[in-house]
């Protein structure tokens, strides 16, 4: 799966300003106080990674001890993993309904891009 616009959904911690992006300069001359990222922002990553963990773990997944970009839902020996590399990311289940429920606990939060294989 692709998070559409995964660092936008950042919010920042300090106040960054910046000047009009090109076609929106209104000629005064004004600058915008952001409150959320945008790509391109050294934190935008970083605040990514607060957003994804904070939400996820929301619908009772774990992250591992060893590697913290693993989720991990389970209900008794079966298991549904979510791998995240940036803004993308691969779920694993032992039952497709379980697969459906990652899925889901996704599209709930974030909108994504299903891609070609889906």
């Amino acid at each position: 799966m692709d998070i559409k616009g995964a660092y936008l959904n950042g919010i920042l911690k300090e106040k960054v300003y910046m000047k009009q992006p090109e076609g929106y300069d209104d000629g005064t001359g004004c600058i915008c106080l952001l409150i959320k990222t945008l790509y391109g922002l050294k934190q935008a990553s970083r605040e990514w990674n607060h957003e994804f963990d904070s939400k996820i773990r929301k619908h009772g997944y774990a992250h591992l001890q060893s590697d913290p970009c693993i989720y991990m839902w389970h209900i008794g020996e079966d298991f549904a993993i979510i791998a995240v590399w940036v803004d993308d990311l691969l779920i694993f289940a032992t039952m497709i309904d379980l697969q459906d429920k990652a899925r889901m606990d996704v599209t709930k939060e974030w909108c994504y891009d299903p891609g070609p294989y889906y």
